[in-house]
This record gives C-alpha cells, structure tokens and sequence, in this order.
C-alpha cells in the first residue's frame, strides 16, 4: 500500500492539486527529501515505527493528511491494511497535528483513532466473509463515481483479492471491468471517442499525442497499467478529466475489461445488460427502463441517448 508522498514520488499530491492553487501552508512546507527524513527523530511523523506521514509543520501534516486518507479509501476496497492499532495511532498524531497548526478538523480520523477504521476489513482478517464482500461490492456500485478513478481500480483488485480468497465465484460486473487483468477490447473505441470530443474542441496539438498513445493500446508488450496512467495524464493535460463518467469513461475503466469471444459479442453483450438490469445494482435507472432492457435489450440500447446508453453498458461492465 502507498503511503506517503516519497511513496509515489508526489503522484497523489498532484492529482489533488491538479488545475487548483496549492494551498501557501503546502507551497512553504519544508523540502523532506530521504536524507533529511533520516535526521529526523520518530516523533516528527505521524507514523513513527515507519517514519511515515511526517508532520514538521502545517503543509506536512496538510499533505500527510491526504495521503493517510487515500490509504484509508483504498484499505475500505480490501487493500491489505497496516495493523489496527498502528493506525489509530498515526490518525491520532494527524488529529493533533491539526489542532497545534490550525488546520480544519478530520472527523473520520478522530473516528479511527478511538475505534479503528470504520467498516474496513482486511482481506486476511477473519471477520471478511461473503456477505461483507457482498456488501462492500454492492456499496461500491452504488456509489463508484464518488471515488477518484485510480482508487476505482485498487478497490475493485482488492475485491476480487478477497472473492478469490472467499471462493466467492460471482461479482457485478463493474468490479470484474475495473480489476481485470486484461486490456479492454473495447479501448480503441475510447480512444476514438477523446479524439473526436478534441477535434470537436479545437484542441488540435493534442491529437498527435493521443494517436500516438493509441498506437500502444492492447500491445502485449505494454503494461496497462502504466498505459492507464499515461492516459490518466494526457487527460488531465487535455482538459477531458471533467468529462469523467459523462462523455467519457475514465482511463482505467477505459484501458482495462473483460475479454469479449469476437464470434458471439452480441450475446455477452446481451447477457451482460440483462443480468445487470435483472439485478439490485440497477436500483439508480427507471423501472420501464429496466424493464425493456431485460426484454429486449439491444434494441432498447440502440434507441437510448448516448449518455444513457453508455450509463448502461458502463454499469454493465461491457462499456
């Protein structure tokens, strides 16, 4: 699990500041490259035993802060979680570095260090057992446009981590897009779709960069999830990040799928959207909707607007 800044080398710290003015508390933090850190006595992080999360002053603790909550989110989706009681104690040095510095008041991490973290289960604890996993996965369905796009996909690993562990053979369909292993068949489409939505724009000096990252789209040789994440950054370059879950998917449910038979992809297709709208996941579309989807399925998705359509086949897991 990543944790702090040195951790992904400010990954995270630029994706919450992305197009934002970085707070002047942060732009004055003092520079914490290894060597310093290692001068440093235990006290000065939040996480002594692994000198993690330093808390020097208030942009340190500001930015440790984030990152202890972007462990916090990904821990919830099933990442492996440090020992409970280590974590009460690091949330509880942030909690009081927000107090000596002034800075706003994390109610979930006063909740974690008197009581741990809320409604988190390991994947190795004994508690986890199907129906938390059931009720977690569902939860994530639901509420799935409320996470960052990257953590999309480390909640949906650490769930099929878990179901695997569980021997629990069935997940919705969304978990198995965003934690699968293999590429997208249907990347090229997502590509295509942010070329057309640029012309469309007059972004035209972006056009070169994206065929180019288009080219290495299902190349064996390429990693996709170093592939996602270039994609991740040329979207954030692009202006497409707002876009995110309306005109366009996000770059790790775009660059990662389930494999489709090309002789029978109608079908899948088909038996993909009925099972979805045959199930508890699809309580957010209109009953006749849901209806004519189960009924007739293709054809119902042929007539629907195309935000719609895509809503569908996203939640389908076949988008």
């Amino acid at each position: 699990m990543s944790l702090d800044v040195l951790s992904d080398r400010g990954a995270l710290l630029r994706r919450t500041f992305d197009g934002k003015e970085v707070p002047d508390i942060v732009k004055k933090a003092a520079g914490l490259n290894e060597a310093t850190r290692a001068k440093l006595p235990e006290t000065a992080f939040a996480d002594e035993e692994g000198r993690e999360f330093p808390i020097v002053d208030a942009g340190n603790a500001l930015v440790s802060s984030l990152y202890f909550q972007d462990a916090v989110e990904k821990v919830a989706g099933g990442a492996p979680a440090l020992p409970s009681a280590r974590m009460q104690k690091i949330a509880a040095k942030l909690v009081a570095a927000h107090r000596l510095f002034g800075l706003p008041e994390i109610t979930v991490f006063e909740k974690i260090a008197e009581a741990g973290i809320p409604e988190a289960v390991p994947v190795d604890s004994p508690q986890d057992d199907p129906e938390h996993l059931d009720r977690d996965m569902r939860h994530f369905v639901e509420k799935y446009a409320e996470f960052r796009p990257e953590n999309r996909r480390d909640r949906c690993c650490g769930f099929l981590k878990r179901a695997t562990d569980l021997k629990v053979e069935m997940v919705p369909q969304l978990v198995a897009h965003y934690g699968s292993a293999n590429w997208n068949p249907e990347i090229t489409g997502h590509l295509t779709l942010r070329y057309a939505m640029l012309k469309e724009a007059g972004k035209t000096g972006m056009l070169q960069v994206l065929e180019d990252l288009a080219k290495r789209a299902g190349a064996d040789e390429v990693d996709p999830l170093a592939f996602a994440d270039a994609l991740h950054e040329f979207d954030k370059v692009a202006g497409l990040v707002e876009h995110y879950d309306t005109r366009v998917s996000d770059p790790f449910f775009a660059t990662f799928g389930i494999p489709l038979d090309p002789d029978n992809i109608q079908e899948q297709v088909k038996e993909a959207v009925v099972k979805f709208a045959s199930g508890p996941d699809a309580a957010a579309f209109s009953a006749d909707l849901l209806k004519s989807l189960k009924e007739k399925p293709l054809e119902t998705l042929e007539a629907l607007p195309e935000h719609t359509r895509n809503a569908v086949l996203h939640c389908a897991g076949v988008g």
